[in-house]
């Protein structure tokens, strides 16, 4: 009995140091694996991104358009048509004894009128200075300074919209159209086309302006006395309402289109409402051969020179090419490369040879008119 009781109680014991092996052999192939397992790097915290910058607004300027830039490009021969200057604007800001390029305009090749339109967003100083300098492009040499013009930027807290005359533009009365605004606000508004001033005439006083009444439809007003009605009234009005030589009146105390019924209504009325508009003016470039005609009529006038009608000749030539400044019958030619004569003194430049520079003055037309332009020159 003792026998058949013993063999079970061994038989079990190996069956368990068989298990306790298996299992032990398996605790040590799972500790094994585990320190061969790689090890997660701990997870770091996400980073706070950096508020981003918001861009600062700039003031905008934008440079409209020059007029009246000599011509740098002449190479005449007989006949020919000539060059003309191939012009853009470098703009600087001068503080102090420092001076930064801010921007460079495009080129405008072969005009005397380039229209840029361009606008730039930058920053500046309220103690500095803009110079604006227009250049002529060229491959061949250095290129010529058309005209340098400045502009400073305290004035400018409310914007900008004018020209700006060009000193260093040789002979020639040349100009800078610039607008500026500030950030969020619009370009300043420019003057209008037209307007009116209203006089008391004065027996003791005279009007004080002196006019061309050549034309059958308008007055053209060719100079300004230092003295008089309108001189009192200019002393009192901002720049942008003052009636300036060059100006053309349209219409006294509602008589219009008749430059002799508004002689009388100037003579006789004792109050005057004059409508003035501005002059629209361009230059062109032309070569005269020796002995060639120009190509244009005139009529009898003591300021301009009245043009009747355009003939075959250089003028008609230029009209064939620059057809957006085509000089048409009725205009007025009111400086002849660079001199304002009048009446023979004027006649005797349009007969010399050579190359020429013409400024053609118009009324200008009103706004949304076919011919009105978004900026004009108030030349004279």
């Amino acid at each position: 009995m003792g026998g058949v009781c013993s063999t079970p109680t061994t038989e079990k014991s190996a069956d368990d140091e068989t298990v306790k092996k298996t299992a032990t052999t398996q605790e040590e192939l799972i500790v094994t694996e585990a320190a061969e397992a790689p090890k997660e790097a701990p997870k770091e915290a996400p980073k706070e991104e950096a508020p981003k910058e918001e861009a600062v607004p700039k003031p905008t300027i934008k440079v409209f358009g020059c007029r009246g830039l000599r011509n740098a490009d002449w190479t005449w021969v007989p006949g020919s048509a000539g060059g003309i200057s191939d012009a853009y604007v470098i703009c600087k800001e001068k503080k102090g004894e420092e001076l930064k390029e801010l921007f460079q305009t495009k080129t405008i090749p072969n005009s005397l009128e380039p229209i840029f339109d361009e606008e730039f967003d930058v920053e500046y100083g309220t103690d500095s200075i803009l110079e604006f300098t227009v250049y002529d492009r060229d491959p061949l040499k250095p290129d010529d300074v058309l005209g340098r013009a400045v502009l400073n930027c305290a004035s400018l807290t409310l914007g900008f919209n004018g020209e700006l005359e060009l000193a260093d533009a040789g002979n020639m009365k040349a100009y800078i159209k610039v607008l500026v605004k500030t950030p969020g606000s619009d370009y300043p508004s420019g003057p209008a086309t037209e307007f009116k001033i209203t006089l008391e005439k004065d027996k003791k006083k005279a009007l004080g302006f002196d006019f061309d009444k050549a034309s059958a439809d308008v007055l053209f007003v060719t100079s300004m006395g230092k003295t008089g009605l309108v001189k009192e009234y200019n002393d009192n009005v901002k720049a942008s309402e003052q009636m300036k030589a060059g100006q053309y009146i349209v219409a006294v105390n509602g008589v219009e289109k008749n430059s002799k019924g508004m002689t009388e209504e100037l003579a006789k009325a004792s109050k005057l409402e004059l409508s003035i508009v501005r002059p629209q003016c361009f230059t062109i470039a032309v070569t005269k051969a020796k002995k060639e005609s120009l190509g244009l009529k005139f009529a009898q006038s003591p300021a301009s020179a009245i043009i009747t009608a355009v003939e075959t000749g250089p003028v008609m030539e230029w009209n064939k090419v620059h057809t957006d400044k085509e000089v048409k019958a009725g205009d007025r030619i009111v400086a002849v490369n660079g001199k304002r004569d009048v009446g023979k003194a004027q006649m005797k430049l349009l007969q010399k040879d050579g190359p020429l520079q013409l400024v053609i003055s118009r009324p200008c037309p009103p706004a949304g008119v076919a011919g009105a332009i978004r900026h004009f020159f108030d030349w004279f």
